[in-house]
């Protein structure tokens, strides 16, 4: 049985950490990575080649995966680019949604 995220999409069976996952590996064109194998340890800029288009486009995909939850709430570019790890990604997310 999968532990499961305590955020969910109405319609989502996912957890919110795995679906962060997914945007950080469609952003960074991570072929061959899953969720699942994805560390929540690994280095956007050092492990995982993120460069300034792949920030932009991670703010992007994260943007809107914020805004699936709670439309008034904000995330900016700013903050991903501040992100060092995956780890990173999930708490901003998560903390954006919650706040």
């Amino acid at each position: 049985m999968k532990r499961r995220s305590k955020i969910y999409l109405a319609n989502e069976q996912e957890p919110l950490p795995i679906q962060v996952k997914r945007k950080i590996i469609s952003a960074g064109h991570l072929a061959g990575t899953t969720p699942e194998t994805l560390a929540e340890s690994s280095n956007l800029s050092s492990d995982l080649l993120f460069e300034t288009n792949e920030y932009a486009l991670l703010c992007l995909k994260l943007q809107k995966l914020v805004f699936e939850r709670k439309p008034d709430a904000v995330l900016t570019c700013s903050q991903v680019s501040a992100c060092e790890t995956v780890q990173d990604c999930i708490d901003l997310v998560e903390s954006t949604i919650k706040s």
